[in-house]
């Protein structure tokens, strides 16, 4: 666990962030500027790294079924380079997270990976507490396609 803790602390010193992982290989990092605050976990085989934030509460009713669509369309549209959208009913709210490979991470990976993630993070953040839905970025062209999972026919 100690390239976990190396590549923590390293990361820190290179996007200007004080942190030290916990005992437990976890940390939070709070984000003011994008209202984010970043949790960093290992998993517990240590071959991953999750990622995860907390976007907001989600109250019953249309507003939750339209973010709920919403979500379903950007996971489907995107590769998942900034993280999948999910729904916690344990905190009744929508979650962000992705999973990073230890294998060949570095702290400058983490970072590209980070900004990203932190960016995703932040347009849903700021969305939901305005009462919005973020808008999804389509899908590139070229990659569209006609009949069913995405097979030419």
């Amino acid at each position: 666990m100690q390239f976990y803790d190396d590549l923590i602390c390293e990361w820190g010193q290179l996007s200007g962030v004080a942190i030290v992982p916990g005992p437990r290989q976890t940390c939070r990092v709070h984000f003011p500027d994008s209202q984010v605050t970043l949790q960093i976990d290992l998993d517990r085989n240590g071959e991953r790294i999750l990622l995860g934030t907390n976007l907001g509460i989600l109250n019953p009713g249309p507003y939750r079924k339209k973010v709920f669509l919403t979500a379903l369309k950007d996971n489907s549209l995107s590769a998942h380079l900034h993280g999948v959208l999910a729904f916690s009913s344990k905190a009744n709210a929508l979650v962000l997270f992705q999973y990073l490979a230890m294998t060949h991470l570095s702290p400058q990976k983490l970072d590209d990976c980070l900004k990203l993630f932190l960016a995703h993070a932040k347009a849903w953040t700021l969305a939901l507490k305005d009462g919005d839905v973020p808008i999804t970025e389509e899908e590139p062209k070229g990659l569209t396609s006609s009949g069913m999972f995405g097979l030419r026919t």
